[in-house]
């Protein structure tokens, strides 16, 4: 019997497959953990065990992988990073080095480079959650959210950095 071992801040444990954890905070049920063994076709056409998945189940009746909750948490990270990244650069240099056109436009008309970037980083951040509960049922969801954070690095976050540290030396 194979056993999913993973740990928390405060503890570590290891569950046997199929076994359920259930976290609790103050008697109401918050998470639970479940390992799911499956077995896939391997290219040469025979049964071969897949890796246990571990489903965190929130609620009653939604569960998310654990790979998919952080690929989801490492976009909404970097969610974060580009609107600081960004204000500090619409702030030292103006709006006009901003190059999404769309949210440059938003920050004339509100007036207020702060107020864009919360509200469009708010919708970005519901999607990214909707997203990411999506990707137990769709499987093209989970790549999506690996491909988004690569654009993230790619087109956000490296070239604010690069701008706002040539301006620094």
């Amino acid at each position: 019997m194979n056993k999913l071992h993973y740990r928390t801040p405060n503890m570590s444990l290891s569950l046997p497959d199929g076994e359920t954890d259930t976290r609790s905070n103050g008697g109401n049920r918050l998470f639970r953990f479940r390992s799911v063994n499956r077995e896939c076709l391997s290219a040469q056409g025979m049964l071969r065990p897949r890796k246990a998945t571990v489903l965190i189940y929130i609620g009653r009746d939604r569960a998310i992988s654990r790979n998919a909750f952080l690929l989801g948490l490492s976009l909404i990270l970097l969610n974060i990073a580009d609107a600081l990244l960004t204000h500090a650069g619409i702030s030292l240099l103006g709006v006009e080095f901003e190059g999404n056109f769309a949210l440059r436009e938003l920050m004339v008309r509100l007036d207020s480079a702060a107020l864009a970037l919360f509200f469009t980083k708010s919708i970005a951040v519901g999607f990214i959650v909707w997203l990411t509960i999506a990707a137990h049922t769709e499987r093209w969801v989970r790549p999506l959210l690996g491909i988004a954070s690569g654009v993230f690095i790619a087109f956000a976050i490296i070239p604010w950095s690069v701008i706002l540290l040539s301006h620094a030396l």
